[in-house]
């Protein structure tokens, strides 16, 4: 089932001031959430195994190719992994495998060389899968997919179980660095919205209260809201956060949530998909 008609926002709370890497392919991942470490080797492979127990589709210049019809998944980098021989007819250009080792691709004046030997390309099974975004990338390409790109943060993975139940328009933002004006605008367009945050000095960090303040003098209202808090020894930014929220006019705010202690770990996937079943439902 799809929730074309919805639209999601994650708003996420960073206390550390440099939380935010860049890795080569330009893409942002979460680093330390309250000091925190969101530990990547534990939730990327959980975020992989969800996205490809349900549909995948790639969409590369208005064509769609789905993993239900090509052998196509998400590796443990969270890239996604297309075959070699579906490289020519997706990307309309000339691929060659040569001894079995290393891909040559070509389209007009780009080309680009995948090996095995610096791990660009991926041998499984007998086939070869070279990932999608290095691809096109290297090909100056443009190319989407229909589930957003994951990264390691609590949120992320939020958002990433939402959108393989279907969700689409899912918008993840940090409140410490989007402006407060885009943040009201958003909150303004979603239906629903998720607020995840470190409890500070025992209560809600500054710049997420200031912004529920900002939605309550906006008078925000009708909207279903989720709660997620960190917290190394008592967490107690949800409750806080609820009582905020209360304060305002016909907000719904699901008994469902997520408490982090310092890191998430393997043992709290149920938790995290708990919560995108809760938020689901709440759609319906």
């Amino acid at each position: 089932m799809k929730y074309s008609k919805r639209y999601i926002c994650l708003t996420i709370i960073l206390l550390l001031v440099v939380a935010l890497k860049f890795n080569r392919n330009g893409s942002e991942q979460v680093e330390t959430f309250r000091g925190a470490q969101m530990e990547p080797k534990v939730w990327n492979p959980l975020i992989a195994e969800s996205v490809n127990e349900n549909p995948l589709s790639l969409v590369v210049d208005n064509r769609i190719y789905s993993n239900e019809d090509y052998d196509i998944y998400m590796n443990r980098k969270l890239d996604i992994m297309i075959p070699v021989s579906l490289v020519r007819d997706s990307f309309n250009c000339s691929a060659g495998l040569y001894d079995k080792e290393k891909l040559v691709v070509e389209k007009h004046e780009e080309s680009a060389d995948f090996s095995l030997e610096d791990k660009q390309l991926t041998k499984k099974n007998d086939n070869y899968y070279v990932s999608a975004s290095k691809l096109s990338k290297s090909l100056s390409y443009d190319y989407s997919w229909d589930i957003q790109k994951n990264t390691a943060s609590a949120a992320d993975a939020l958002a990433g179980a939402l959108a393989v139940r279907g969700v689409k328009k899912i918008a993840v933002y940090d409140v410490s660095n989007a402006h407060v004006s885009e943040l009201i605008s958003e909150i303004f367009r979603a239906s629903h919205l998720v607020f995840a945050a470190p409890t500070y000095n025992a209560g809600i960090y500054p710049v997420m209260e200031n912004l529920l303040s900002d939605m309550k003098a906006l008078a925000v209202q009708k909207k279903t809201v989720a709660v997620m808090e960190n917290g190394t020894w008592a967490p107690t930014a949800a409750k806080q956060v609820k009582e905020k929220i209360s304060e305002m006019k016909d907000m719904t705010i699901l008994d469902t949530g997520l408490t982090i202690k310092s890191a998430m770990h393997a043992d709290q996937k149920a938790e995290l998909d708990a919560l995108a079943d809760a938020i689901v439902n709440s759609m319906v």
